[in-house]
């Protein structure tokens, strides 16, 4: 067996015994620091060998296993991200066109298909186009956010109301204008 290790205040080497193959005997009161066995045969750099050889494998998994968490974690947040972004145009577009956005349902006729925002009668079916173009553009933004975060989500939340303002028209279209 070989003996490795650092061996400091030892008064005379006589005294102690002989180690043996498999035990050491050694007055800890004297020896201020603790002996290091190792196999026989073996030395420092062999038993470091072993363990990295070990070690590695172990931690070469626990690595792969970050990184496929860092990457989902960053697509979840960067589909959230774009999600939002949807949504601000969207709040952009209905600060510019407020009167779609929450719509007087008593200027909409949906038998007629107009929406009549002016006094001009001629004005009500291009009213009306823009408001459908408007929901187009709410749903396919809504689609977008519905897939990207989940249900319980704020921004899902918003979406939801959303929809509210404009049930009328979604009831009434939502298998008429099918294809």
């Amino acid at each position: 067996m070989r003996l490795t290790g650092v061996v400091s205040q030892c008064p005379a080497r006589e005294s102690y015994p002989r180690p043996t193959d498999s035990v050491i005997n050694v007055n800890r009161r004297r020896i201020g620091v603790v002996m290091v066995l190792l196999p026989e045969g073996k030395s420092v750099l062999e038993l470091a060998q072993m363990c990295a050889s070990i070690l590695l494998p172990i931690i070469s998994v626990c690595a792969v296993l970050v990184a496929v968490w860092a990457i989902i974690a960053n697509r979840r947040t960067q589909r959230e991200q774009i999600a939002r972004n949807a949504y601000i145009k969207y709040i952009e577009l209905a600060l510019q066109n407020p009167e779609f956005a929450f719509p007087d349902w008593s200027k909409i006729n949906l038998d007629a298909q107009s929406f009549q925002l002016t006094d001009n009668p001629d004005d009500g079916k291009r009213h009306f186009e823009k408001y459908e173009w408007f929901l187009s553009i709410m749903l396919n933004t809504s689609n977008f956010v519905f897939t990207s975060v989940p249900a319980n989500h704020p921004l899902g939340k918003q979406m939801r109301l959303q929809f509210a303002y404009h049930w009328r028209y979604i009831e009434k279209f939502k298998m008429s204008k099918i294809i």
